[in-house]
């Protein structure tokens, strides 16, 4: 401030000189007459041109015209020597070309028609905001206004200047135009329709483009900037330096008498002004911009007349549209009222602090571009749920104060650095369901070539400046991961992922180079096509902890990267802890049976003791078997979830011949034994999916489910498992064929219940069009055909059944498991009790549930 105070005063003093040199006769002596007209004094030396060197001290507009008439003589205006200090609106015509008038302390608006505009000649004019570049203009001195900190707009009028010495977009120029700290305040350029690519790159700004009728400024009064449109209603676009306490009037008459009503305010028009504190707003005012008010936090106050009928100041200084439910703005004391529907751009953008922390409605459904931009006000957990959808680019960047996040359920997009460069964020929770976030790679050979990522990541790899986030929670219910969502997060050490999740991205945790420990609760291990693991994660030394039932499916990679551990330790096969089981384990558990050991992982079916039991269950962990099952007791049971009933049909264990009927004997059956079980009577209904997940893929009714992969599956499993407390899952192959035949019951049907397939069927010749024409054709109600011995029904036809088995049961890397039943589409030898095909997991089908025995 002191150098500020300093530097203004030496403006103000070389003004001075400036006149009083001219006055003294070192400029002024070689001109051989002087006059004043409508307030101007004019010199002239030639008879034939004049400059205009000083103004009355009470204007505050000055047109200066192009020729000026006195004594009868008309002489060209081609000069500028001086202004009066009390000028706030300037327009200098294309005739003046000769000039002398930087340092002038009040300058806030100037259109300048000059072809050639010199060097340094605006320089040092610290309040000048506006600039209009009239249509004459071509090219603009070097550093013609340097140091103007306040400019806030650039207008061209014409798209063929071509020089901009001044107004170039250099990073290397500590005084260049609009320049104040580490941002420029030129922040808009208003440029002729279909110019913005010409300007684009050039100059320094936001660009936008202009009407054909628009102006920045068309006069000033009290202070204030109007423009008049063609309706001739005015509109506030900007406001002097100095302003404390803004009042803007319903009507305001121009310097010519012309009156006007007051209907607007233009974006940008009270922006970036650090003595502004209150701004009243009449009636009148119908239209404000989203950005009017951007950079503008200091102030305490804003009040809106009652009458408004589009604004309300909501009883906490806050500006609402309430047709919208858009925060425009809010003061320094201002609290979010619930109802909010959207926190527009840059509402809270570099804010100080505040007199209270920032807190966001539940109401709230979006956020704006840079809404909290350098925001100190923000508690340290931020919580983005209740109702928020989309989150603006920068929305949270620089945002020192946040050190845990909450991502909601209903986020669905996440703009660039969203959160970038939050340097104390540690901590994440992600329950996004459906949600697209701005990714892309910041490193090639040292270089930054994309710096859109949402989250504060590396940046430059130097030291000190990464990212701080070191553990991510994603919430259950959560099935995707989106592509590249924690690149480059390279002090990310702990991420927890739910038992819902069927997809992670590709590159999702690419460059976590320090994660050492991956939870993740899945029984089926999730979609993760990785082709780089290693050297993009701390792969060497992280564990990947997973439920103990899933063990062996994560054996596979690229799982197989990490050192694989079992989420409840006392089901830990490996009880000796060196990365195998086997006999040792066995031995381990019978010393801590016998008392030589106390070991309480030794307890390894969790019944609470050490004992023959845990013995042969670690046994038969090493085999990969399971144990027998009692026999049922019970002909069916009934489940009721969320008002839907289904019934599991308790199957009896026994020994069959298992193989295809239809090979022509090229295959022998295989003797095979099947625990005793229980078997969904249907396939899984549109009823039962939609009671269970509370999902909109289905419709409902009594239909089976079809199309459905087998993530999907699984995570329909893990829910109903969570409502029922019981361990539905899919039959075996064995177990499906088993029940089909009709079990100890089996009457030796080539179908599931009948040699007629028409009587227990729908299949290609009876769903209402042939097999050659599947128009209109489809799966039928459950139950409409008759069941097979044991009270099942559809277990031929309708749609195909997905089994728990791999098809190949030789290469464990297979993603191909079995189907089996045939369906509406297929032909008579498809639907058989012994026919098999197979379906890759991502491809769609039906599938009914089952459950061991108790």
């Amino acid at each position: 401030m002191e150098t500020r105070l300093r530097t203004m005063a030496f403006s103000t003093l070389r003004c001075l000189l400036v006149v009083a040199i001219a006055m003294a006769g070192l400029g002024l002596n070689a001109y051989q007459n002087q006059f004043t007209v409508d307030g101007l004094t004019y010199v002239s030396n030639d008879g034939a041109t004049v400059a205009v060197y000083t103004t009355a001290d009470t204007m505050t507009v000055v047109n200066i015209p192009e020729t000026v008439e006195h004594d009868g003589v008309v002489y060209d205006v081609t000069g500028l020597l001086y202004v009066g200090s009390g000028v706030r609106y300037l327009r200098v015509p294309a005739s003046v070309v000769d000039f002398e008038l930087s340092d002038h302390p009040n300058l806030h608006t100037l259109s300048i028609g000059t072809p050639n505009i010199p060097e340094d000649v605006f320089s040092n004019c610290y309040q000048l905001k506006n600039i209009i570049f009239e249509e004459t203009v071509r090219t603009i001195g070097f550093r013609a206004f340097e140091c103007s900190v306040n400019l806030m707009t650039l207008t061209f009028m014409s798209s063929d200047t071509e020089h901009f010495g001044a107004l170039w977009n250099a990073n290397d120029m500590p005084h260049r135009l609009g320049y104040i700290e580490d941002t420029p305040r030129l922040i808009k350029v208003r440029v002729p329709q279909g110019a913005v690519s010409k300007f684009k790159g050039r100059i320094s700004g936001y660009i936008v483009e202009q009407s054909e009728t628009d102006s920045y400024a068309d006069f000033i009064a009290g202070g204030i900037a109007y423009r008049v449109t063609a309706d001739g209603e005015a509109y506030v676009t900007g406001c002097t330096a100095d302003t404390r306490d803004l009042v803007i009037p319903a009507t305001v008459t121009s310097p010519q008498g012309n009156t006007y009503s007051v209907v607007g305010i233009d974006k940008f028009a009270v922006s970036f002004h650090e003595h502004l504190r209150t701004v009243s707003i009449p009636e009148s005012v119908v239209s404000i911009d989203k950005q009017a008010f951007v950079r503008n936090c200091d102030i305490e106050g804003i009040t809106v007349a009652q009458s408004n009928p589009m604004y309300s100041s909501q009883g906490c200084n806050v500006l609402l549209n309430t047709a919208e439910g858009e925060l425009l703005y809010a003061c320094k004391n201002a609290v979010i009222p619930q109802g909010t529907l959207r926190i527009g751009n840059r509402a809270f953008a570099d804010c100080p602090v505040m007199t209270q922390p920032i807190v966001i409605p539940a109401s709230v459904k979006a956020i704006g571009d840079s809404a909290f931009y350098k925001n100190t006000s923000l508690g340290s957990d931020l919580q983005l749920a209740g109702d928020l959808e989309s989150i603006g680019a920068m929305a949270f960047a620089r945002c020192p104060g946040i050190e845990s996040v909450t991502i909601g359920t209903h986020v669905n997009s996440i703009g660039s650095r969203a959160l970038r460069y939050c340097d104390n964020l540690t901590q994440m929770y992600y329950n996004a369901k459906n949600c697209s976030v701005s990714t892309g790679y910041v490193l090639n050979d040292w270089e930054v070539i994309d710096d859109l990522h949402w989250l504060t990541t590396t940046e430059y790899m130097t030291t000190g400046n990464c990212s701080a986030l070191s553990e991510v929670v994603v919430g259950d219910g959560v099935e995707v991961l989106p592509e590249e969502i924690f690149l480059e997060q390279v002090n990310l050490k702990k991420v927890d992922l739910p038992a819902s999740l069927q997809e992670i991205g590709t590159g999702a945790f690419d460059g976590c180079e320090r994660l050492d420990t991956l939870i993740c609760r899945a029984i089926v291990p999730p979609a993760w096509e990785e082709s780089n693991v290693y050297g993009t994660l701390n792969v060497n030394k992280a564990v990947l902890k997973v439920p103990f039932n899933s063990w062996v499916r994560y054996n596979t990679w690229p799982w197989t990267w990490f050192n694989i551990e079992a989420l409840d330790a006392a089901h830990k096969p490996d009880v000796t802890g060196d990365g195998m089981v086997d006999i040792a384990d066995v031995n381990t558990v019978i010393n801590a049976m016998i008392g030589k050991i106390n070991n309480k992982a030794c307890d390894f079916n969790g019944d609470g003791n050490v004992d023959i039991s845990d013995v042969n269950a670690i046994i038969n962990a090493m085999l990969n078997i399971v144990p027998p099952e009692p026999p049922v007791t019970d002909d069916y049971i009934t489940f009721t979830v969320n008002g839907i009933s289904f019934k599991m049909v308790a199957v009896e264990g026994g020994s069959f011949p298992m193989g295809y009927l239809d090979d022509g004997g090229a295959s022998t059956p295989e003797q095979v034994t099947v625990n005793s079980f229980y078997i969904g009577q249907t396939e899984v209904t549109s009823d039962l999916w939609v009671a269970v997940t509370q999902s909109s893929s289905f419709s409902g009714g009594e239909l089976p489910v079809d199309e459905v992969d087998w993530w999907k599956i699984q995570s329909f499993l893990y829910q109903l498992n969570q409502l029922t407390g019981k361990q539905f899952r899919l039959p075996t192959e064995a177990e499906w064929e088993f029940a089909a035949r009709g079990g100890n019951k089996s009457q030796g049907y080539r179908y599931a219940g009948s040699n007629q397939i028409g009587d227990v069927a729908w299949w290609a010749y009876n769903s209402d069009r042939p097999y050659v024409s599947w128009d209109n054709c489809g799966a039928h109600d459950v139950a409409t055909k008759a069941p097979n011995e044991l009270g099942l029904y559809d277990m031929s036809g309708n749609v195909w059944e997905m089994c728990e088995d791999l098809y190949d049961n030789d290469n464990p890397n297979s993603n191909d498991h079995v189907m089996r039943g045939g369906c509406w589409q297929s032909y008579a030898d498809q639907c058989t009790v012994t026919a098999r095909y197979y379906a890759p997991l991502w491809d769609g089908t039906g599938f009914r549930l089952a459950l061991t025995a108790p």
